[in-house]
């Protein structure tokens, strides 16, 4: 998962049009020749070989919320052809905003669709719910062709795994954006000892760089980060104004990385003291795992992080691995897992807390 800047989004002008045909009714409470298809998020699924753990997530907790339940439904219309036959589906991200110039249309055929089901195009999309897949290869047409700066940005800039491959690992706030236009959410990152790839602080740290002098790492700007192979010394450069801060890697993990974790616990203990699962979307990511837990499917391990359930027992959560957040009650988190969403595994606060290594995302949806 990759870091998103705080703050408003400004709102883009430009409009993607792809293969309108023939559009059905598009008023509230439509319906869908296609049984499996139905507008909602409300059957169980299982994330595919993609790595787009953060992407089902995010759809899933945006889908509770009522607001992201009726954005959802809107923005699906089937397509059908002169004798009434289902062709394809017609896919709107609209951005929260009433302009039809700022709307992303794409068209995602019956053929595509079966294909992604089927994983005869080459690629793993999840299986279950045909409404998730179809959003799925929606979302990754956006990724890959939009030319919405705000969006490039998130994509290009922001995600985390893979830059060739756009639905792995990407940033919950691409998928928030497209359906609302906002990306002024919490995202919280803990620190991660091997310092590369971005970091953004969720508080302004002073501290003496290489040259003795003070620098500051700002509050919600994200820095690229890079290491001398000796460890001796670590460089951060500000993705705003592309300006480098250097300094030793014992200041930087000492005063600045351990300071920011610290901030990131108290401001996600906050989140899930307010979550209102009605009105919000809670993500939890796991990051770097320090035990096997299995084996994938190509037989490479799979690496996971203990916490406590429940119970009072050990749980294994997948690590790296996004989960949305479906209720907290009593001191106990109920996460849902979407390598099979009719899971639910859950896990003392107090452990998720706990963890060295985490990310929280959270989106009130109005």
């Amino acid at each position: 998962m990759g870091n998103i800047p705080l703050g408003k989004s400004v709102k883009s002008p430009l409009s993607i049009i792809k293969n309108i045909i023939n559009v059905a009714d598009t008023d509230k409470g439509k319906t869908f020749k296609n049984k499996e298809v139905n507008g909602k998020i409300d059957k169980d699924f299982n994330q595919g070989h993609l790595g787009d753990c953060a992407l089902l997530s995010t759809l899933y907790g945006f889908s509770r919320t009522k607001e992201g339940a009726q954005a959802i439904e809107d923005a699906l219309v089937e397509l059908t052809d002169d004798a009434g036959d289902v062709t394809g589906y017609q896919v709107t991200f609209d951005k929260g905003d009433d302009d039809k110039n700022n709307d992303e249309i794409y068209t995602i055929t019956k053929q595509e669709l079966e294909a992604a089901k089927n994983g005869t195009n080459g690629r793993q999309y999840s299986k279950g719910d045909d409404d998730v897949t179809l959003l799925e290869l929606a979302l990754e047409k956006s990724f890959n062709q939009s030319q919405d700066p705000v969006l490039r940005n998130l994509v290009d800039n922001y995600t985390s795994v893979n830059a060739d491959d756009k639905l792995n690992g990407v940033n919950p706030a691409s998928v928030t954006y497209l359906f609302t236009g906002d990306v002024s959410a919490n995202y919280l990152v803990r620190p991660e000892d091997n310092i590369s790839g971005r970091f953004t602080p969720v508080l302004d740290i002073e501290v003496q760089d290489s040259n003795g002098e003070t620098v500051k790492f700002q509050n919600g700007v994200t820095y690229k980060m890079s290491m001398a192979t000796d460890a001796s010394y670590v460089q951060a450069r500000n993705l705003q104004t592309d300006e480098t801060i250097k300094l030793g890697y014992n200041d930087f993990i000492s005063k600045v990385l351990k300071p920011d974790a610290q901030k990131s616990k108290e401001d996600t203990q906050k989140l899930f003291d307010n979550f209102n699962p009605n009105e919000e979307m809670l993500l939890f990511a796991t990051s770097t795992g320090n035990v096997i837990i299995g084996k994938s499917s190509d037989g490479s391990p799979v690496t996971g992080v203990d916490v406590k359930g429940s119970d009072g027992n050990n749980v294994q959560l997948i690590a790296p691995h996004a989960y949305a957040v479906k209720s907290i009650s009593n001191g106990v988190v109920s996460l849902m897992d979407p390598n099979d969403s009719s899971k639910v595994i859950q896990v003392k606060q107090e452990s998720l807390l706990g963890l060295e290594k985490f990310h929280a995302y959270s989106l009130p949806v109005e």
